[in-house]
Order: structure tokens, then sequence, then C-alpha cells
């Protein structure tokens, strides 16, 4: 879950990424069966979630035959993915990576040198704009994307990110809720790795 995308995104914004990753302080909150919202998290089950009891035959036939669920691809997707109702949601890992995200963009850390961006984007000439996701929004950009305003306007975005090392804060912020959610489900990432090479092997077996 560790991408390689914030790796690049860390070895290129200098020194101030280590220095904030050494200032980081140890995260507390919720356990490891809840995401950051206290909804339970989708690869953690106690209990069978609602619509996902094993049920595989749709009640209907065909030349005396009976449909299963979902047809021949819900069939394939249950004997891979889902041959018991504890198994593990095969997205597990890009839900936790969507989780990581979105708790780093709800920090005050984020916050902050986001606000930093902002008023560097203000200094340049391109006033209230609250985060870099903003920007063609809020420049009426559209879809012309190539031309001299939006070129423009990516010179000094840019420019205002790496002189507040937005990339790097970013970076360091996002990989830290990774890893502290990584050790929440730990458990769980377990099982999801003795399933998935359980998936493989069957799939690399099937006629």
């Amino acid at each position: 879950m560790h991408s390689a995308r914030l790796r690049r995104a860390a070895a290129v914004t200098g020194a101030l990424t280590a220095a904030l990753l050494a200032w980081l302080p140890a995260l507390s909150g919720p356990a490891a069966a809840q995401s950051g919202n206290g909804e339970p998290r989708p690869g953690h089950r106690d209990e069978p979630a609602p619509g996902r009891i094993q049920e595989t035959d749709a009640g209907i036939k065909v030349n005396g035959l009976s449909v299963p669920v979902h047809g021949c691809l819900g069939e394939g997707y249950r004997k891979l993915y889902e041959p018991k109702w504890t198994s593990t949601d095969p997205t597990f890992p890009f839900q936790l990576s969507a989780e990581a995200h979105t708790r780093a963009e709800a920090d005050s850390r984020t916050q902050w040198v986001n606000g930093n961006w902002s008023r560097c984007m203000a200094r340049s000439g391109y006033p209230g704009i609250g985060d870099p996701y903003q920007v063609t929004e809020k420049l009426r950009l559209g879809d012309d994307l190539g031309g001299s305003e939006a070129i423009a306007a990516a010179v000094r975005d840019v420019a205002c990110k790496q002189k507040v090392n937005l990339v790097g804060f970013g970076a360091a912020i996002e990989t830290a809720y990774q890893k502290r959610i990584s050790t929440e489900v730990a458990d769980a990432l377990a099982a999801y790795r003795t399933q998935r090479a359980t998936r493989l092997a069957l799939a690399a077996n099937l006629p």
C-alpha cells in the first residue's frame, strides 16, 4: 500500500520531508475494525454483511439447468473471491489506500500546507484558490489545459508547490496514515495475502 508514487514524490522534495517525518506525532484514534469516520472497514467482518450470504441458485432454469446468481460471472467471482462469507474483499488494499488519502486530506497539517500554497498563489496573481485541486475550476479553464493561460497557471502552481514543499508534506502525512492503518488491520491484511495466494493458485489451475 505504500505506493511507488509516494516514494518518488518524497524523493524529489528535499530535506524538509525527513524533518516532517521526524516531528509527526504518534497518531491515535479508532480501533482496527473502523475507518477514520467510524464506519466498519470492508475487509473486517465478524458476521455476514447484508447481501453477502452465499446464495448460488437464482431460482431460474434454462434448458433444465439452474442459473447461478448473477450468471456465470457471479459464479466465477464467488469461486475465486468469495468461497466463504468470511473471505476478504479483493479490493481491500485499494480501499485502505483510499481511506489513508481521505484522512490525510482532512488532516490539519495538510490544511496548513495547502494554506501556504494558496497564499503563494495569491501573491503570484491567483487569489481565492484553496488547494491545488481547485485550480482548473477556479480559473475556469475547462478543457483548455494546453493554452497559454493554463500553462502560466501551471508554472506558478509548480513553483508554489516547490516553495512550500507541498508534495513532500503531503507524501509524508499520507504515508503516516498508511502505516497506521496497516498496523490497525494487520490481521486482515495477513488473511488477504493468504487468500490472494489461494485465489491465484486456483485461477492458474482452472481448465
